[in-house]
C-alpha cells in the first residue's frame, strides 16, 4: 500500500517546490490557488482546510498509487 501526501501552503511557490522534491518516485499535482479544500470518506464529515478571507491556498498532493479519472 502506498502513502499519498496532501500539504496546504500560502504561496504557489512553496507548493511547487515541494512537488519537485517528490516528483522523482511520486505522481505530484498542484491545485491552487482556492479557497477551500473538503478531505473526506464516503461517511465521515471529514476536515475543512480554509484559506481565509486575505489568502489563497495552494495544495500539493503526490502519490505513488495510481490517479483516477472520471
Amino acid at each position: 500500500m502506498s502513502r499519498t501526501v496532501v500539504l496546504g501552503y500560502a504561496k504557489k511557490e512553496d507548493a511547487i517546490a515541494m512537488a519537485a522534491n517528490y516528483s522523482n518516485d511520486h505522481a505530484v499535482m498542484v491545485v491552487g490557488p482556492t479557497d477551500q479544500v473538503l478531505m473526506a470518506r464516503e461517511t465521515d464529515d471529514g476536515i475543512v482546510w480554509r484559506s481565509g478571507p486575505t489568502a489563497d491556498l495552494f495544495v500539493m498532493i503526490a502519490t505513488k498509487d495510481p490517479i483516477e479519472r472520471p
